[in-house]
């Protein structure tokens, strides 16, 4: 994993991301996880907070523009 994600990042995405759905983190767990400290749920759900993460795009974007889904197209 890249260096610049945190440990709890890491440990986070290692969960999400188990090959055994078994062994996956549920979202419950999820939600209380480390790498989630200090986020109030409820008033994120109410839209009470600002996300902690703002995703940026515009209408003009297309499916190319987005890395993610280019490497997933691979």
């Amino acid at each position: 994993m890249p260096k610049y994600i945190s440990r709890e990042g890491k440990d986070l995405l290692n969960q999400l991301l188990s090959k055994r759905p078994e062994k996956r983190i549920t979202i419950e767990k999820c939600k209380t996880h480390d790498f989630f400290k200090g986020l109030d749920w409820e008033k994120l759900y109410k839209k009470e907070i600002v996300p902690p993460i703002i995703l940026s795009g515009d209408d003009e974007s297309t499916p190319e523009d987005n890395e993610e889904y280019m490497f997933l197209k691979q």
